[in-house]
């Protein structure tokens, strides 16, 4: 067994204990078992880790921001070159080390010690300079099913080790390991998205663990900005602490003057400089219907716009009640303010989204419902061309990509770089469910992009010779191949092993080529080291022939919410 256990590890003296002025790196590893009683019993994942560190150690590899961290300017926190080459140096958490198992069974979370180390799941990655997340697409020693960074992203405990990074006092961002040579710097905006009570148990009974530790992390965050005096981040965690604990949307009978003082606010209308949440803004974020009817029946303004950033949610532009109750709330929420005369065209996200992409963007299938139902519009197209299909791709939840299919959007439509909305899943690593939906409506598998315009022509040649000189960046792929390229290029270059199936089980032309040098998706694969996507095409029918497999045929462990 090349990974020993906790126990095994503490008998022989192998493992470093933390303590304050601990002087090296330290990194939580994040991950989903590859095996029900071991977590790598093949050896599969360790060993991208493994070559992941010995590739950055040996300058053969670097980190990378994700491509819509990167389109959107965001400044993300991550080791420097320096540090990077010295990764050999860090010291590790990872669970079968740090934590005491019951070796050769089950991990369970039952014993003293074990629920000590989930308590303390918070600590470990508040101590940690950074939280990496080993997540290479590889299949499951016992289920046979593909484990990939999606499943990872469903997992309930996954996602409760994220949000307790991003909550963490010190600004860290998380580092994606899916490939030798693939390390992805994000700001993990998923938090938001999909939280962790809502995510994928082995045992029911983690969720109200999980739960309660999520509550427990709201409320430190909370404290913590209290006690930093930023009391406009800190009312904005305060209104999403009903969602982490479960109970959002609930109604009892608040009056005004309770939640007025609870945020420390002096006046229903909170009439500002258009940079503070306003007391509506916060109570449609709560899903507080009683103190919604309140202060409009004060005259709130119903439509006033403020101006709110916060680049780790991916929360970035002019925003209203609307718009944050779209994003954030429930549909009786945006109904109430749609009723009240609430405007959909008040507000932009990055890149001056629509309120319906707004809502897709944070996988709100149930606001979509409502927005949609009141006439929100289909083919709104946001500064780079993206309608709200292509924005949704990048929604945890594929129920988006449904409502809007079934509500007649193109899912052939090309953004201004060149992506159709089926690209787009390969470009954001979206949950596969995106395109089986896609592709069920029709979407072309091979249809090659076309960017619009000279700016974004100019954007794609230069990427193009980026590529050429060796020294593209994860976003400069990205806007190279996505002109001219088909899906299954974009799946290639970006890891995507299960879309891949997909596009091929669809029809997708693995003998298409792109740019001058005529290149495959095997070609571009094999340049970017995604070693599981050459298999497949080495495996795969030749010249387009359209195969039988469905979706349950290719081993995806789907899972989300309506």
């Amino acid at each position: 067994d090349p990974l020993p256990c906790h126990e095994e590890l503490l008998k022989i003296g192998k493992l470093q204990q933390w303590r304050p002025g601990h002087t090296r790196k330290v990194v939580v590893v994040s991950h989903q078992w590859a095996g029900l009683t071991h977590p790598d019993p093949e050896f599969k994942q360790f060993s991208v880790l493994q070559h992941a560190l010995m590739n950055l150690a040996g300058g053969k590899a670097q980190m990378q921001m994700d491509c819509i961290s990167a389109i959107n300017g965001f400044q993300l926190s991550m080791p420097s070159a320096t540090d990077q080459l010295s990764c050999l140096e860090w010291d590790f958490w990872y669970d079968y080390f740090g934590c005491p198992q019951k070796c050769g069974t089950s991990p369970g979370k039952d014993t003293p010690d074990i629920q000590a180390v989930v308590n303390s799941i918070p600590a470990y990655c508040d101590i940690a300079d950074f939280t990496l997340v080993l997540a290479p697409a590889i299949k499951h020693s016992d289920t046979h099913h593909t484990i990939s960074q999606r499943t990872w992203s469903n997992r309930g405990w996954c996602r409760l080790e994220r949000l307790a990074t991003k909550l963490s006092g010190n600004d860290k961002s998380l580092v994606v390991v899916s490939a030798p040579t693939r390390l992805l710097v994000t700001a993990g905006p998923d938090w938001i998205k999909a939280w962790p009570d809502e995510g994928n148990f082995t045992l029911d009974a983690d969720r109200d663990v999980v739960r309660e530790v999520t509550g427990q992390l709201m409320d430190m965050k909370c404290q913590s900005l209290w006690e930093q005096g930023d009391k406009d981040k800190w009312r904005f965690y305060s209104a999403l602490v009903p969602k982490a604990r479960g109970f959002q949307g609930c109604q009892y009978g608040e009056n005004l003057s309770e939640f007025l003082n609870r945020y420390q606010l002096d006046t229903p209308s909170c009439f500002c400089l258009g940079t503070a949440l306003t007391p509506l803004i916060l109570a449609s974020i709560e899903g507080n219907l009683d103190v919604m009817t309140q202060l409009l029946e004060k005259q709130a303004d119903v439509n006033q716009v403020i101006t709110w950033n916060m680049p780790d949610a991916h929360i970035d532009g002019r925003h209203s009640a609307l718009s944050m109750a779209s994003m954030l709330s429930t549909p009786e929420a945006v109904t109430k303010l749609l009723n009240w005369g609430a405007s959909m065209d008040l507000v932009k996200n990055m890149n001056n989204s629509s309120v319906l992409s707004i809502a897709g963007y944070f996988g709100n299938a149930p606001a979509m419902k409502v927005l949609l139902a009141h006439d929100a519009r289909i083919d709104h197209c946001d500064d780079e061309g993206s309608n709200p299909l292509h924005v949704g791709a990048f929604s945890p939840n594929p129920w988006v990509t449904q409502i809007l299919l079934d509500h007649g959007v193109n899912p052939d439509a090309f953004c201004y770089v060149g992506a159709t909305a089926l690209a787009m899943t390969s470009i954001c690593n979206a949950d596969p469910s995106h395109a089986e939906r896609m592709l069920k409506a029709k979407a072309d598998p091979n249809l090659a992009g076309s960017s619009e315009g000279c700016l974004h022509s100019m954007l794609s040649w230069g990427s193009k010779k980026k590529i050429a000189m060796g020294c593209a960046s994860e976003l400069e792929w990205n806007l190279a191949v996505a002109n001219n390229g088909t899906p299954l290029h974009l799946a290639a270059i970006n890891g995507s092993l299960e879309i891949a199936k997909l596009l091929l089980a669809y029809g997708a032309n693995p003998d298409a080529t792109w740019g001058d040098d005529q290149l495959t998706a095997k070609d571009l694969a094999q340049m970017r080291d995604h070693q599981d996507i050459v298999e497949l095409f080495d495996k795969s029918p030749r010249k387009g022939s359209r195969c039988s497999m469905s979706l349950s045929s290719l081993d995806l462990d789907i899972g989300f919410m309506r």
